[in-house]
């Protein structure tokens, strides 16, 4: 599973999960940051960055994933942070264990959605093709026509940093 880290301290660890579309890297300024004062972990979940992909995962899936991951960190206790699907993923966190999650910041994401279970399975479907779904997305996230193609590069591209380490604990 893939992990970026900062910091470290007695203050109480937090994690953060990012959107579709995305992984762990867009975490960067924040774990910069927050890194400061405490302990600041991104993770990716199964099929994103550097988490190999499991068929058929679900959002529970990809919480238990992060719970785990929260294990093998050594991490019993922590703030959340979810970012459209991360806070989805937060949420099914939080009901799957509510002691381990001392806060959760919920940004841009939701409980309950009219199309919430069909918005949940084209971000899953998306961890298997990352530039279909931003040459799909592209529209409403944009309004200009310039910077389009590299949006759609950015999205579409996981990459492998030397700085980032998997659970396993082998250094990229």
């Amino acid at each position: 599973m893939g992990v970026s880290e900062a910091g470290g301290g007695d203050a109480l660890p937090i994690i953060f999960l990012h959107g579709v579309g995305s992984d762990k890297s867009v975490w960067r300024p924040q774990l910069d940051h927050y890194g400061a004062n405490r302990r600041a972990i991104a993770l990716d979940y199964p099929g994103y960055g550097e988490s190999e992909l499991v068929e058929g995962a679900t959002r529970d899936d990809f919480a238990a994933s992060i719970l785990g991951a929260m294990d093998a960190l050594g991490i019993d206790r922590a703030h959340v942070c979810g970012l459209s699907l991360g806070g989805v993923i937060a949420i099914a966190m939080h009901a799957a264990a509510p002691s381990r999650c001392a806060s959760m910041i919920i940004a841009d994401s939701f409980a309950v959605h009219p199309q919430g279970q069909a918005i949940y399975e084209r971000g899953v479907a998306a961890s298997a093709d990352m530039r279909g779904l931003a040459t799909a997305r592209i529209g409403a996230l944009l309004l200009s026509e310039e910077p389009r193609a590299e949006v759609i590069d950015t999205m579409a591209f996981w990459p492998m940093s030397s700085a980032s380490t998997r659970l396993s604990g082998k250094s990229e």
